[in-house]
């Protein structure tokens, strides 16, 4: 039996931004694949967790990075992934086309036997009650880059006027790098330390003039909206230190 996904451009430059934000910086080998399954195309690492909900394939798969990075070099403008179950053994194949849909070149390997992360137990936290705020993305970007010069860590303090963000190094709070931006929407009151890095992998990218950050409580994970791309960016928050 054969499964068979036709991936052109539009759909491989997402798989390309998952893997250039997420899984490119990803230190563990269990996580340096890319996985698409019935609920769509993932990247992730043990912090952060992107996912595609309109890439989708039949049955689970796990696509080594490599094989990623070589798709992408050769600059195919479609890819045909198919899953060929031959004799109780399992294969990926990847037929990749030119623009004038001839063939450049055939990828076979065995399907990788993996553990999957647990998808579910992340999606299950989109159930809970949440707060919600939405900012500018500029003034975001702009704050956030300037705290990342100088600090690995940021708090993000939600508070009824506003938002107000904290540069944070290991002897506590910088208060010479504070940095108060307007939101769109107020919310309750809130604190969570983030990694200002990892949420300008994200901005780098999001295309909207504002962007909408969602939580739940201070140790659960934070997620960024994209309406336009159905792209979700979720993160792990760091520890508060008093």
């Amino acid at each position: 039996m054969t499964y068979v996904r036709i991936l052109r451009k539009n759909e491989l430059k997402k798989i390309y931004r998952l893997v250039t934000d997420i899984i490119k910086g990803c230190k563990s080998e269990n996580y340096k694949y890319l996985f698409i399954g019935p609920d769509g195309a993932r990247g992730t690492d043990s912090y952060r967790n992107g996912k595609y909900s309109r890439i989708t394939f039949e049955k689970p798969i796990a696509i080594p990075l490599p094989v990623i990075d070589a798709i992408k070099a050769s600059k195919a403008e479609t890819v045909e992934l198919a899953l060929i179950e031959e004799q109780g053994k399992e294969y990926i194949q990847f037929n990749l086309k030119d623009k004038k849909d001839e063939a450049l070149f055939t990828i076979k390997l065995n399907k990788p036997c993996v553990q999957y992360p647990p998808f579910e137990s992340i999606e299950r936290l989109r159930s809970l009650n949440e707060d919600a705020f939405e900012a500018g993305t500029k003034d975001l970007k702009d704050a956030l880059t300037e705290i990342s010069e100088i600090s690995k860590d940021c708090i993000f303090e939600i508070w009824v006027r506003g938002l107000r963000l904290r540069a944070m190094d290991d002897k506590g709070v910088d208060e010479k790098k504070i940095i108060d931006i307007p939101t769109t929407k107020s919310t309750r009151p809130f604190k969570i330390a983030l990694n200002p890095k990892y949420v300008l992998d994200y901005l780098d990218k999001h295309e909207s003039l504002t962007v909408k950050m969602h939580f739940t409580n201070s140790s659960a994970y934070v997620w960024f909206e994209e309406y336009k791309d159905s792209y979700d960016y979720i993160l792990m928050p760091l520890a508060l230190r008093d």
